[in-house]
């Protein structure tokens, strides 16, 4: 049986953080999964992305479009 929910998880911030979590998952020789996104999206929209920015803090000021958190608010 698969158990959907996990018992851990770690939001990790940096490299660092990375190797933390794994350091404690071979400690604790615990069951885990890798799951990565958001990785460098200013890169990705290339020049685009101070212009989506812009916009995103002129006209999004309550932060409505806070669940793709490509762009992070004002």
């Amino acid at each position: 049986m698969i158990d959907r929910r996990p018992s851990m998880l770690a939001r990790c911030t940096s490299p660092a953080d990375v190797v933390h979590a794994l350091n404690f998952v071979r400690q604790h020789n615990a069951p885990f999964s890798i799951r990565g996104g958001g990785h460098n999206i200013a890169f990705a929209y290339g020049a685009s992305y101070e212009r989506l920015v812009a916009i995103k803090k002129q006209y999004d000021l309550e932060n409505l479009f806070r669940i793709n958190q490509n762009i992070r608010p004002a």
